[in-house]
């Protein structure tokens, strides 16, 4: 792993971070460049499913190996 992470990777510890605390808005999707998901996220947050999803899956991205993250996300 590098000491210094090359412009435009995105950080796993940073999309765990959004998808746990901002996760009912969307927030860690638009971070990870997919605006859709994103926004679909935004117009459902009043039925709080898109925060108890991200909840998961800020779990299962700080379970997750930085390689998987990469291979995973593209990013």
């Amino acid at each position: 792993m590098e000491p210094f992470p090359v412009r435009g990777m995105k950080s796993r510890g940073v999309t765990a971070a959004l998808a746990i605390l901002l996760g009912g808005l969307g927030v860690h999707y638009f971070y990870l460049e997919r605006p859709g998901k994103g926004l679909i996220s935004l117009l459902f947050c009043w039925t709080f499913i898109p925060a108890i999803w991200g909840l998961v899956f800020g779990i299962n991205v700080m379970t997750m190996t930085d390689d998987r993250f990469h291979k995973t996300f593209r990013v």
